[in-house]
């Protein structure tokens, strides 16, 4: 395995470049809330090659065919996918074009070397940043991480996230259909204080409740110990839009601050005054608004400092800035990271005292 010193002296300088991404689905709307974080980075256009796209936008970007593109020797695409197999295809349709490409995280990593290498040195474990650079080089390449970096019992992998937590509350960000809730009690010998989950998604959250009916049942939970909320977590008590995905069982809905096509309303709450002790546990995997429930709950974060079980994964600009800013409220903290995954997907930073 490489040095970080030479994964990094090998990726793309976009300065002084006229910028497209390349991929205009799912990935993309992931990246929304990291590329907001860069406002240095201006975007020309999204590219893509289904004309269903096309005269629509990301945000305030629009979304073009390949043949709009401006072709000279400023050009540059990031290539926007988590797939391999089209990552390759893209790149070789571009070499056609004779225009320069990388995979969109080659080119943000590029962009912030020195803010990686402080992420990598904060971790606390060899093994952790063993994983994060075998990940980092597989960003960078756009492939599929190595069997020896995947780590089983995702959220749960550490003795200290596992075992009965006699009165301890875990908060659930992204509860999706109740399965990380039901794995909780499951690997704490259903012994813990109370649980507070919350998933935006509609279809998503009548699966939760439904799981939760049963599990109060088999595990003798008590109605005072369980609180579900229907709403998002971000930085602010506000108003958001939820894109619900029908065609995969409601699995990655996302949020956005722009209503779409097929987007619905949904309310967003701070983590903060559900922050309440030390004896705490927060799970959060929300599509990219990690950063921003972080940003929310700061102070409560600082004050009681809870264990924590946070994605980065899902954008480039997440992997590591979700490091630096969780060090950035508390340095205390210890940090650990591990991958629960074939594909690039299920990267968890875990946080702990």
């Amino acid at each position: 395995m490489k040095t970080i010193e030479a994964l990094l002296s090998g990726l793309p300088n976009i300065e002084n470049k006229r910028v497209y991404i390349w991929g205009a689905g799912n990935t993309a709307l992931l990246f929304r809330e990291g590329l907001a974080r860069i406002p240095q980075l201006k975007i020309e256009a999204f590219v893509d090659n289904d004309p269903s796209k096309h005269n629509q936008c990301i945000g305030n970007t629009p979304i073009i065919p390949a043949d709009q593109m401006i072709i000279d020797s400023k050009t540059f695409v990031m290539i926007c996918t988590g797939q391999p197999s089209a990552f390759t295809a893209i790149t070789a349709q571009l070499n056609e074009m004779g225009v320069e490409s990388a995979n969109i995280d080659a080119a943000i990593f590029g962009m912030f070397r020195e803010e990686i290498k402080s992420a990598y040195e904060l971790l606390d474990d060899e093994e952790s940043k063993r994983v994060y650079l075998g990940l980092l080089e597989s960003r960078i390449l756009c492939r599929f991480p190595a069997d020896d970096l995947i780590c089983s019992e995702q959220y749960f992998c550490f003795p200290r996230f596992r075992g009965a937590a006699v009165g301890e509350t875990f908060i659930d960000c992204g509860a999706y259909v109740g399965d990380s809730v039901e794995r909780y009690i499951w690997s704490h010998d259903g012994v813990f204080g109370k649980i507070i989950a919350f998933e935006p998604d509609r279809k998503n959250f009548r699966a939760m409740n439904s799981r939760m009916e049963r599990l109060k049942r088999e595990w003798n939970i008590d109605e005072e110990m369980i609180s579900f909320y229907p709403y998002g977590v971000s930085n602010e008590d506000s108003t958001h839009y939820m894109e619900s995905y029908s065609g995969n069982n409601g699995f990655g809905s996302k949020m956005s601050e722009t209503k779409g096509e097929n987007s619905e309303e949904c309310r967003t709450v701070t983590l903060a005054p559900f922050i309440t002790d030390g004896n705490c546990f927060v799970k959060a995997d929300i599509e990219s608004y990690e950063y921003k429930m972080l940003q929310g709950a700061a102070d409560a974060i600082q004050k009681h400092m809870p264990k924590m079980a946070i994605c980065i994964y899902h954008n480039a600009v997440d992997f590591f800035t979700l490091p630096l800013l969780v060090k950035s409220i508390c340095p205390t903290y210890r940090l650990s990271v591990r991958h629960h995954s074939a594909t690039l997907s299920e990267t968890v930073l875990y946080v702990h005292i």
